[in-house]
């Protein structure tokens, strides 16, 4: 199940002057749904006035395995959706291990379309 999008014409993300950093959590609901969240942080340039954004853009329902390569792929999965994929900087997270393999997952996919991302130089816990 993807992530419902609706992107502008014009998206600040996509034309921002620098990097797209983004925080992500992944938890279980009371009834036991587990679900994605991703908030992106951006630099809005209007008519020379710098401005820090933050949007979220992804409150995913996530069945079935939680490990790194199944949540690399849904992240890289949203970030094409944006068109964000050459625009990645930071990615926080919280510290479970699955995180840590997510950020590898999102390296591999990423550097094999040519790339350059560092999971560890690009993963903040």
């Amino acid at each position: 199940m993807l992530c419902h999008i609706t992107l502008l014409l014009s998206d600040p993300m996509q034309d921002a002057p620098g990097r797209v950093s983004f925080t992500t959590d992944i938890w279980t609901d009371f009834a036991l749904h587990p679900f994605m969240s991703i908030t992106a942080h951006f630099i809005k340039d209007s008519k020379s006035k710098l401005t820090l954004e933050a949007r979220l853009i992804c409150f995913k329902y996530m069945p079935g395995s939680h490990d790194g390569a199944s949540l690399g792929k849904a992240f890289v999965e949203i970030l094409r959706k944006y068109g964000l994929t050459e625009k990645v900087g930071q990615i926080t997270s919280d510290n479970a291990s699955n995180n840590h393999s997510m950020t590898k997952e999102i390296e591999a996919i990423l550097r094999a379309e040519g790339i350059y991302f560092s999971s560890f130089g690009s993963h903040i816990r």
